[in-house]
């Protein structure tokens, strides 16, 4: 879903017992905003993540 937006994942890492995975995206400069359609499944996922976790 990440994808979508332009993310990349591209390392995982743990520290403790927390696993920590890290996502990289490009920034262009005056890009348009991305809109992407998502599935009702998708959308269920977005609302229960932390704001911070929102791509």
């Amino acid at each position: 879903m990440y994808g979508r937006y332009g993310w990349e994942h591209y390392y995982q890492g743990q520290i403790g017992n927390q696993i920590t995975l890290y996502f990289r995206r490009a920034i262009k400069l005056n890009q348009p905003e991305i809109n992407i359609k998502l599935s009702p499944e998708e959308e269920a996922i977005l609302q229960c993540l932390d704001r911070e976790q929102m791509p």
